[in-house]
């Protein structure tokens, strides 16, 4: 559940009782800023995630936002 910056990590809590829960690690060169926006921007995980075909956030962007 952590997020790592190269200051220090961040806690980000996951719902482990939502419809789905993903996990995935890797190490990305770019700036968290970057990072966020494209993680945020739901609508486009198609362009950059293989596994995923749509997306549709339903709401804003916020703990508890519902998306299919």
């Amino acid at each position: 559940h952590l997020c790592r910056t190269n200051a220090e990590p961040m806690k980000v809590p996951v719902n482990e009782q939502a419809p789905v829960v993903a996990r995935d690690q890797i190490t990305i060169h770019a700036p968290i800023q970057t990072v966020w926006r494209l993680l945020a921007a739901i609508g486009e995980w198609p362009r950059w995630r293989s596994a995923v075909t749509s997306a549709t956030l339903h709401g804003p962007a916020q703990e508890g936002a519902v998306f299919t």
